[in-house]
Order: structure tokens, then C-alpha cells, then sequence
């Protein structure tokens, strides 16, 4: 209530022509926010809570662009990373797993690992480590961040927030580029075409509903949905040879693959090194280095051709028993798992393999310090977030970053195990990264490697004989990179 009162007397300020007072009561209602959603200890009623609180969000981020100015643009930017869930941003600060993530993990330590997936034990434990994740500590200090914190982490990248779509129809957009000296922030108006595209690729889950990934016809989105996210200035940033693009995007939009916009014809994900950040954090981008040990998993029903040959020097250590997967994982280690993946609400998620054995879980990957390592999931799903719209973004690919790994490369939705399409991109992504190169630039130099070299069509998931274009987001955009 207290917020609420703030933002309507800053909105009637600002509507009377005010552009200083309104910044008083703004400021005033995002501490009263502060407070309100940190007294919500639980995910799931903090997750109902968030979503009551948009319509205060909404009053507040419509002022700030009224009154214009740089101290309201950054306001504004602040509170979007504000309103980004609460439980994940103190660990991926830390890069290792909080006092209660740990305590959980060490008591379930000693259980046996059944080779199975669908075990109720283990997706019992699994949902109840999602809650650990989420869940803030009565004792903790929720750690909040400003815009220039983020940047001051990654001085090298333009840096994208987006915020969730308002009520009024409305998308937040804030965002700077490396020589600019504060942020920039806009409220982008929504039409029924956007929100249809945005509404088309989070449904893009299974082959029979994959149309937006791969006909012609139902890919206007790549250019649509580039004006939409993409500011010019951005754009203009990412043309330049060596760009880099740090990129926030809210739970409900998540699913996007913002790495196949294009521009001037070129994909976003194949012009700049994209890395994605699960929520707001503190840890500054550590430098990439070369990796003391390489290991793999590839499960046997596929062929693999490309990723063999890329893991087939003398130091890489490749395994196929399932039951040796998680020995793979370690710190300054580059670990790729190749087989199926399973997605959930939460973590209750699993990579499998074709014969139906666990082959690693969260509770696998928090087992074991991940300290500057690289992590390579070529399975299905395994960076996508499925839960309520407000809730953290609990996926492998972010349980690897609170177990210390410097980057996640995961996928975003089903990938072709193909050797000509995924097995080209994966192969020379572990080239580069097992070479000292970071993984966000390592996956931008293999997309661009696939993107010269592809033939005119390729296959598609789901039947032998069918194919499509060799330049759909199915076909090569499913691996996306995740840092802290």
C-alpha cells in the first residue's frame, strides 16, 4: 500500500508537468518495493506477491519515461532489475552454492543414484532443492544491484535489460553500450502481432508447434521482433567486429532465442558473442582461460561424428556409463554431455539418455565445485525455464553457475542431433573454448562457422525424410550461452 500511494502521488505530480518531485515519491515507492518483497520468504507466495505488485511497477516505469532525463532513465533501469526474482542473485554472486543449498546437498550426498529418471525419491529431492534455491533466508541480505554495477562487470559488453511486459501494453527496454555514460531506458508499445510472436515461441515446444522455429512463413519474427528488443543503438554496437551483448531478460520472456534476430540479414547470435544472465548479479566476468582437463559423455544411440573428433585429443576423457558422469565434473574443467534432455517447472528437469538412465540432475551438478569451469549441455532443454512467469529461472544451466562455472551453454528448446547442423556448432565450440576462449565468443565463432558453411537445406527433428532451411533458429540458435 505504501508503494502503491508513492507511485500514484509521483504519477500526479508528473501529470501536473512536475520533472523533480516526481523523482522523490519514485524513489520513495522503490524502497517501500524493497521492503514489501523481501518480507516474502517463500517462492511460490513470492511469486503471487511479484505479480500483484505490477501495477505499482507499471505506475513507476511510466513516470520515469514521462519525465524523461538522465536521473530518470537510470531509476527506471534500476527498477527493472529490481523486479527480476529474488533467490538466485546471492549465488551466482558468490559462484558457489549458499549455506542452505549446501546443507541440502550435503545430507542428500550419500543417497544412491538410481540409473532411472522418473524415480518419485529423487524428483521429490529435486522439487524440494528448487524450493532451497528460491527460498530467501529470515537471516539473509538480499543483495540489490544497479545498473552500473552490471555494467562495471562486464566493462567490454553493451548490456540489454528487459523488463516484463506491463499492463498497459508495454515492453521496458533499458540498456548502454560501452561509450555511453549512463543507461538508456523506453517503454515499447506492444501490438496483438508482437504478443501473438512472443505468445508462438514460447509454445514452440515439440515438433507439432515448432512452426515458428523453422517454415519461412512463420518467421517474420526474426526482423519483427529485432525492433522490438533491439534499440538501434544496440544494433549499430553489435555490427562492429568484436561485439559483445550481456542480456537480462524477465522469467515470462525467457523462452525467447534473441540470438536468431536478425540484422541486415545476419543473426544477432552469429554477429556478437551473447551472453544471457539468469538474474541481476554482483560477480564480475572472469577472464577465459585455457581448461585443465576435458571430458565427455556422448550417449551411444547417435552418432556424434563432429564432437568425437573434437574430443579425440590424448587429454579429453570420454566415458559411456552414465553412472561415471558426474566424475566428469570439476573446476577449470571443460565438460560436454550430449544426450536427451526433460524440462520442468523447476528443477525437477534430467539429462537422459536414450535407453532411459539418469545421466546428470542439478543435485549431480551442485555436488561438486564447478570453479572456472565450462559446461556444455547439447540436450534439449536443458537452459529452458518452464515455471511462473515471476519465479526464478531454475534450470541445469543455472545450477552449474551457482556450482562455480563461468559459463553454461545449453538448450534453449529441442536440438537436431544432427552431425551437420548441432555437431558442426558443438564441435568447433569446444575447439575454441578447450583453446582459452570464452564461451560466449566461442559459440558466436562456431554459429559463424555453421552460417558459412551450411548447404542450402538440412533435417529437420522428427522424421529421416523431412528438412528445412538451412538458416532456421531450429536448425543452429537451440545453444545459447548463460553466465553470471
Amino acid at each position: 500500500g505504501e508503494a502503491m500511494a508513492y507511485a500514484a502521488h509521483a504519477k500526479a505530480l508528473s501529470e501536473l508537468g512536475n520533472r523533480e518531485d516526481p523523482m522523490q515519491s519514485f524513489a520513495a515507492a522503490v524502497e517501500a518495493l524493497r521492503r514489501a518483497r523481501v518480507e516474502v520468504v517463500d517462492p511460490g507466495r513470492r511469486a503471487d506477491h511479484d505479480f500483484a505488485l505490477r501495477d505499482v511497477t507499471t505506475t513507476l516505469l511510466t513516470v520515469g519515461a514521462a519525465v524523461g532525463g538522465a536521473v530518470a532513465e537510470r531509476a527506471c533501469s534500476n527498477l527493472l532489475l529490481d523486479s527480476a526474482p529474488l533467490g538466485l542473485r546471492a549465488d551466482l554472486t558468490a559462484r558457489s552454492p549458499g549455506p542452505a543449498i549446501s546443507d541440502f546437498i550435503s545430507r542428500v550426498a550419500d543417497l544412491p543414484r538410481s540409473r532411472g529418471i522418473d524415480t518419485a525419491v529423487r524428483r521429490a529431492l529435486l522439487q524440494q532443492l528448487s524450493a532451497t534455491v528460491a527460498v530467501i533466508g529470515t537471516h539473509s541480505r538480499v543483495p540489490w544491484f544497479d545498473f552500473s554495477d552490471i555494467r562495471t562487470n562486464h566493462p567490454d559488453h553493451a548490456l540489454l535489460v528487459i523488463g516484463a511486459p506491463q499492463h498497459d501494453a508495454t515492453l521496458p527496454l533499458a540498456w548502454a553500450v560501452p561509450t555511453a555514460t549512463g543507461p538508456s531506458f523506453v517503454l515499447v508499445p506492444l501490438d496483438q502481432e508482437v504478443v501473438d510472436s512472443l505468445d508462438g515461441l514460447g509454445s514452440a515446444i515439440g515438433s507439432d508447434r515448432s512452426a515458428p522455429l523453422w517454415e519461412e512463413l512463420a518467421r517474420q519474427w526474426q526482423v519483427q521482433l529485432t525492433e522490438v528488443l533491439l534499440p538501434a543503438e544496440l544494433q549499430r554496437w553489435v555490427m562492429h567486429p568484436g561485439g559483445r551483448l550481456a542480456v537480462i531478460l524477465p522469467s515470462v520472456l525467457a523462452h525467447l532465442p534473441i540470438e536468431a534476430l536478425l540484422i541486415d540479414d545476419v543473426p544477432l547470435g552469429v554477429r556478437a558473442a551473447v551472453s544471457r544472465i539468469p538474474a541481476p548479479n554482483g560477480a564480475p566476468l572472469g577472464p577465459a582461460q585455457s581448461m585443465a582437463d576435458i571430458n565427455g559423455y556422448l550417449d551411444p544411440a547417435f552418432s556424434w561424428a563432429p564432437e568425437k573428433a573434437a574430443l579425440g585429443a590424448e587429454d579429453a576423457h570420454c566415458v559411456g556409463d552414465v553412472a561415471q558422469v558426474p566424475e566428469l565434473l570439476g573446476t577449470d574443467t571443460l565438460t560436454l554431455v550430449g544426450c536427451h534432455g526433460t524440462a520442468d517447472t523447476r528443477l525437477d528437469g534430467a539429462l537422459v539418455s536414450t535407453a532411459g538412465e539418469r545421466v546428470l540432475d542439478a543435485i549431480d551438478l551442485l555436488r561438486r565445485p564447478l570453479t572456472d569451469s565450462v559446461v556444455v549441455f547439447e540436450s534439449c532443454y536443458s537452459g529452458r525455464y518452464m515455471g511462473e512467469r515471476t519465479g526464478e529461472q531454475l534450470t541445469l544451466a543455472t545450477s552449474a553457475l551457482i556450482a562455480g562455472a563461468t559459463a553454461a551453454v545449453a538448450g534453449l528448446f529441442s536440438l537436431p542431433a544432427d552431425d551437420h547442423t548441432t555437431g558442426i556448432i558443438v564441435a568447433a565450440l569446444i575447439r575454441a573454448v578447450a583453446g582459452g576462449e570464452d564461451a560466449a565468443e566461442a559459440l558466436r565463432q562456431a554459429r559463424e562457422i555453421y552460417w558459412e558453411s551450411r548447404p542450402e537445406r538440412v533435417r529437420r527433428p522428427g522424421g529421416e525424410s523431412d528438412s528445412m532451411p538451412s538458416d532456421a533458429p531450429w536448425a543452429w540458435a537451440g545453444l545459447v550461452v548463460f553466465t553470471s
